[in-house]
């Protein structure tokens, strides 16, 4: 497998932070989106693949709801804790590897779900990921995942924040061009949902310091909130993406 420079870079910054990565699913709207995302569309008898497996957040909640979860990172720190809490909770059906999102080692049409969390936005070469993606997934399989938007001021914050570290920065779109790139690698958009659009204040001076607005803007897993609410008004706006997406028949 081969692996590209600035992704060896990118690990180094993954390693360092990886014990303070969060073992259990964030329980604001916004973030358990994506879990309720998966067990929507999720089935019993699914073969799946996490990219950005990380510490195994995901994978590990979603086990005992599908036959089987792979998983790929290029951190070996995080695989480590991964493999660690599968081990120690006896988990049987989560496997994960080191390998690149840009060259997976699985047959074209492997899988019946395919999802990944806050993972293609530091890929190098996102484009390759996407067609990877599009690759191993079974014709009328779905994809679960998350993309970063362009005109938000969070992804420059980020950007910053990753170059400082020595990574490329992050990958941003608008949401016509990224659904376009979707639509060329036949995967039909099947849900969209924006987020992360009121979160800007966290970014502005000032602003920043007040953290009441958390609670205004974000409530619980069960109830829709404000920062949602006002995201699917201007989608365009928004911080982040979860799509759900089909691949097409063929």
């Amino acid at each position: 497998m081969s692996i590209n420079p600035n992704e060896l870079t990118s690990n180094n910054v993954y390693d360092a932070v990886a014990h303070d990565y969060c073992i259990d699913i964030d329980p604001n709207w916004t973030q358990y989106l994506k879990f309720r995302l998966l067990e929507r569309f999720a089935k019993p008898s699914d073969i799946c693949l996490d990219i950005g497996i990380a510490n195994g957040l995901t994978s590990i909640a979603l086990a005992p709801k599908v036959a089987h979860v792979q998983g790929v990172d290029i951190s070996t720190e995080l695989l480590k804790i991964c493999q660690e809490r599968i081990e120690r909770d006896g988990i049987r059906n989560v496997t994960p590897h080191y390998q690149s999102a840009t060259d997976l080692q699985f047959l074209d049409n492997t899988f019946d779900l395919v999802f990944s969390f806050s993972t293609l936005l530091l890929v190098p070469q996102p484009e390759k990921a996407y067609q990877e993606l599009a690759r191993v997934l079974k014709p009328g399989g779905i994809a679960v995942l998350d993309i970063t938007g362009r005109r938000n001021l969070s992804q420059r914050y980020w950007r910053r924040y990753y170059q400082q570290h020595g990574h490329f920065g992050v990958n941003a779109y608008d949401l016509n061009d990224i659904l376009a790139t979707f639509g060329g690698l036949g995967l039909q958009t099947v849900e969209t949902h924006p987020s992360g659009l009121l979160d800007q204040w966290k970014y502005l001076p000032l602003l920043w310091r007040m953290r009441f607005l958390e609670k205004l803007t974000h409530g619980t897993r069960h109830t829709p909130d404000l920062d949602y609410r006002i995201s699917r008004l201007f989608p365009k706006w928004a911080n982040r993406w979860y799509f759900v997406l089909r691949k097409t028949a063929v």
